[in-house]
């Protein structure tokens, strides 16, 4: 499949206008050339300009072209987004809460830029831990065991809150609940660090959700979803793809279930 059916077909599952940012490529692209990215912003007046528009965010989280042809051509946008790793609680935070539109990003990397996307494995997250936050590698390689083999509710339940709290807080407004754990605030808890600080980290500022197991394919509660393959990616502007840079969507049709 071409670039342009991949578009006309994403249009009609999950969008009702044509993104001002959309460019296309003069010539046909083929799908195994593509990857892709849903991400949130501020307002739908306000499109994405990076893979991910958290402030200070250095990485992103990417699908591949088995995505594409799977879910992003196949499903709803809800399904879509649930099956790439969402739970519904956080999209009810962004989508409700936050009221953050969500986006469909469609892109194909330079060559150089395509040898820093990474699957998301445990392998991959300390890689581009040591690549991109240096002080917090050293934590990571000395509770990676830990942070493989403990589930995600047993660190929950250490903390004694939803990880979901630190994300409410990510502004800090909210003096009474946990903190959000960015790079910068993980630089400044006491050594030595606990295997449930670096979780956290990882959860706020890398984004590794509550479905992350490392074995580089999103996963999902739903029975019966399709396991796609993830990546991560430095967070690139989107001005800096240059001529290949393709898509960007605005997700219209995203309807939470009761």
């Amino acid at each position: 499949m071409d670039f342009p059916a991949v578009v006309k077909r994403a249009r009609e599952l999950h969008t009702d206008v044509l993104s001002p940012t959309q460019r296309l490529c003069a010539h046909d692209m083929v799908v195994d050339t593509v990857y892709g990215r849903i991400c949130s912003s501020e307002s739908r007046d306000s499109p994405p300009t990076q893979l991910t528009s958290t402030p200070g965010r250095k990485t992103a989280f990417l699908f591949g072209p088995d995505a594409i042809t799977s879910v992003i051509l196949k499903l709803e946008s809800y399904q879509a987004i649930r099956s790439l790793g969402f739970t519904k609680e956080y999209i009810k935070l962004e989508l409700v809460e936050k009221n953050n539109p969500y986006w469909l990003i469609l892109f194909k990397p330079s060559k150089k830029q395509e040898d820093l996307i990474l699957p998301a494995t445990w392998d991959g997250v300390t890689h581009i831990v040591s690549s991109l936050y240096p002080h917090a590698h050293h934590g990571l390689l000395e509770h990676l065991e830990t942070l493989k083999n403990t589930h995600f509710r047993e660190f929950e339940k250490q903390a004694g809150f939803e990880f979901l709290e630190c994300r409410r807080n990510e502004q800090g407004t909210f003096p009474d609940k946990p903190p959000y754990y960015s790079y910068e605030f993980y630089c400044s808890l006491p050594q030595p660090r606990t295997a449930l600080q670096v979780r956290l980290f990882l959860y706020c500022e890398l984004r590794l959700l509550e479905m992350f197991r490392g074995d580089g394919y999103a996963s999902t509660h739903d029975p019966g979803s399709v396991h796609c393959l993830e990546y991560l990616s430095p967070n690139f502007q989107l001005s800096d793809l240059g001529p290949d840079f393709l898509a960007v969507l605005p997700m219209t049709r995203v309807s939470i279930p009761d």
